[in-house]
């Protein structure tokens, strides 16, 4: 793609360093391209909430306009909880892993499928090996933010593309 007859830059990328006991570990993040959020989501289905019939505040069971038992969900539910945690997760390790694919200097002993139906089982060995790599939460919510950072196009960007049409 080409605007304005010049070449569309290639995604930023940002060198991050984090500090640990043993030293540093510097990292080559780069930006995740348009659509990956949504590949993601069809990667890692958000779970649904168990339902249950609504009751009024005798206990009654509601009953709608053609006297069919209303149902209610609840998303309150310890197991729908333990389970949308564990999205979250897994969508942080997919956002971690396309930003930092591109490092030469980082490898997973995890290979990337093929099969977008394997990419869940593939998501959660890589949060495996990063927690067998001691990181921590607050250590991956920086990196996701800073690719995130990296992934939205900035203001002067676009004024730039918009000057040359």
């Amino acid at each position: 793609m080409k605007i304005g007859g010049k070449a569309f830059p290639k995604r930023g990328t940002k060198r991050v360093t984090l500090e640990r006991a043993t030293g540093e570990i510097t990292i080559l993040l780069t930006a995740v391209p348009l659509g990956f959020t949504e590949k993601m989501l069809d990667w890692i289905p958000q779970p649904v909430p168990p339902r249950r019939y609504a009751r009024d505040i005798r206990g009654k069971v509601l009953k709608d306009k053609d006297g069919r038992h209303v149902r209610e969900d609840v998303p309150e539910s310890p197991e729908f909880l333990k389970k949308t945690r564990r999205v979250d997760s897994l969508l942080a390790v997919a956002l971690l892993h396309e930003g930092m694919k591109y490092d030469p200097e980082v490898s997973w002993g995890t290979t990337e499928p093929e099969d977008d139906q394997e990419r869940m089982a593939f998501y959660e060995a890589i949060y495996e090996e990063l927690k067998a790599a001691n990181f921590t939460t607050a250590e991956l919510q920086f990196l996701c933010e800073e690719i995130s950072n990296l992934s939205i196009q900035k203001i002067d960007d676009l004024e730039d593309t918009r000057e040359s049409f």
